[in-house]
C-alpha cells in the first residue's frame, strides 16, 4: 500500500520514507530527529587545552569545532533522546560564532539519511585542569636522574631524544627539566609514567635502572611516597673503548639492548647483554685515559703501561 505525506501530499519512495506520517522534508519542519539542549558550556583548560567531557579532562582537539561536534556526540545523543526508527546520529557542527553553533543533525531511518539543522547557544569557559594547576604549583609525583656513563653522540643520540619525545603521557607530565652534567633531571607528574619511560630504556637501550620511593606524608589519610628513578644509560657506540671485568675491549656493534666486543687481550669478539656488562663493571674510557700507537704497520692501544694490539 503507498502511503503519503499528510501535510504536503509526497508520495513515500525507496530512499524517501515516511516517517510517522510525514515526509523527510515535513518531519524535519516540524519534529526533531533529536533532542538536544538549547545551550551546552564548554569548559577548555587554557594552559594545555583540554577538555572536560563527562567529568574527565581530555585533549580532543585545537580546533574548537572539533570540540563542540565531540561534547555533542559524546554527551548528547543518545537513544534515549533520539527519535524512534531513526540510528547512526551524528552531529557535525557546520558554523560557529562566539556564541551559537549551526549544526547538522544526520540520522539513518530504513536506510534512508535524514538531515536537521540545528542552532544551539555555546558558552566557552576557561579553567586550569588538574594536571596544570599542579605543574604550575611546582607539585611532582616523581623524580628522574637520567644520566649517561658515555657523552651522547650521533644516531645514539638522536634516537634517544626522538623516542622520548615522542611518549605523549611522559611530555604532558612533565613539570620541570633540568640539564646537568651527563644527563638530566626531569620532575613528572605521573609515576607510572616514570616508571614506563624507565622501563622502555631498560629493554631498548640497556640501561640500569634504580627505583627508591620517599616518605611524603599523608594525603587523604593515606601515606603517601614520591619515586625518585635513577637511570644509567651507556651511551656507548662502535669504536668506544670500554673496560669489562678487568679487561679491555672495543665495541664493534649494537643489536638493541645486547653489543658485540673485541677483548683486546685476546681478540676474540663475544656478545654481551648490557645488564650482564652492567654487573661486571662495565666503564667507558675517555680519550684521555689512552693513547694509540701505530708502529711496523699495526696499531697498538697504550693503557696503564700496557699495549694491546688493536687490528688482530
Amino acid at each position: 500500500m503507498v502511503r503519503f505525506c499528510v501535510r504536503c501530499g509526497a508520495e513515500e519512495k525507496e530512499g524517501f520514507p515516511i516517517i510517522d506520517g510525514l515526509c523527510p522534508r515535513c518531519f524535519v519542519k516540524e519534529r526533531k530527529i533529536v533532542e538536544l539542549p538549547p545551550k551546552i558550556e564548554v569548559t577548555l583548560c587554557p594552559s594545555c587545552g583540554s577538555t572536560l567531557l563527562r567529568g574527565k579532562w581530555v585533549f580532543i582537539s585545537d580546533r574548537i569545532e572539533e570540540v563542540v561536534e565531540t561534547i555533542i556526540n559524546e554527551a548528547f545523543i543518545k537513544r534515549t533522546n533520539t527519535y524512534p526508527g531513526f540510528e547512526d546520529v551524528f552531529a557535525e557542527v557546520k558554523e560557529l560564532t562566539d556564541t551559537t553553533a549551526r549544526i547538522l543533525v544526520t540520522g539513518s531511518y530504513r536506510g534512508a539519511l535524514v538531515s536537521q539543522e540545528v542552532l544551539i547557544n555555546v558558552l566557552v569557559k576557561k579553567r586550569l585542569c588538574p594536571r596544570c594547576m599542579k605543574i604550575k604549583s611546582g607539585h611532582f609525583e616523581a623524580e628522574m636522574q637520567i644520566r649517561t656513563m658515555a657523552p651522547l653522540r650521533g644516531e645514539w643520540s638522536r634516537r634517544f631524544v626522538s623516542d622520548v619525545q615522542s611518549m605523549r603521557r611522559l611530555q604532558e607530565s612533565v613539570v620541570d627539566v633540568k640539564e646537568v652534567k651527563n644527563g638530566v633531571d626531569v620532575k613528572v607528574l605521573d609515576q607510572r609514567a616514570a616508571m614506563k619511560l624507565a622501563s622502555y630504556l631498560k629493554r631498548v637501550f640497556g640501561a640500569r635502572v634504580v627505583s627508591t620511593w620517599k616518605d611524603a606524608g599523608y594525603r587523604s589519610g593515606r601515606k603517601h611516597s614520591k619515586l625518585t628513578v635513577s637511570v644509567r644509560l651507556p651511551g656507548l657506540i662502535e669504536g668506544d673503548v670500554i673496560e669489562l671485568g678487568g679487561r679491555l675491549a672495543i665495541v664493534v656493534a649494537f643489536y638493541g639492548p645486547k653489543m658485540v666486543i673485541k677483548f683486546l687481550d685476546t681478540g676474540e669478539e663475544v656478545t654481551v647483554s648490557l645488564q650482564r656488562a652492567w654487573t661486571e663493571g662495565l666503564r667507558y674510557l675517555a680519550d684521555k685515559e689512552y693513547a694509540i700507537k701505530e708502529e711496523g704497520g699495526k696499531r697498538y692501544l697504550l693503557y696503564k703501561g700496557r699495549a694491546y694490539i688493536m687490528d688482530r
